[in-house]
């Protein structure tokens, strides 16, 4: 695995930890994204939030498609657990 393919993975990789952190609810109808889009005065958008997710987990495995580290598929599989129980909460409810 070269480095530039490390790092485009280690930068996808925090942008979809970004993601589900921005999708926690921490209030009745809050959301750790509604205060982080307040600071750079933008609207809160979900779905935007979720597509992003969506879209550097398919380039991360457009990538790494011929890896078979084990720690590689289990990472992706914890993100995507994670991403679709903080997307349930944050689309639905």
């Amino acid at each position: 695995m070269n480095y530039l393919s490390q790092l485009i993975g280690i930068l996808l990789g925090l942008i979809m930890y970004l993601c589900i952190i921005i999708s926690m609810k921490i209030g009745d109808n809050t959301y750790i994204g509604d205060y982080f889009f307040k600071l750079f005065n933008m609207n809160n958008n979900k779905f935007i939030v979720a597509i992003t997710f969506f879209v550097c987990l398919w380039i991360v495995g457009k990538i790494f498609k011929d890896k078979q580290a084990i720690w590689l598929n289990w990472g992706r599989l914890l993100l995507t657990g994670l991403m679709l129980v903080a997307l349930v909460s944050y689309l639905v409810m």
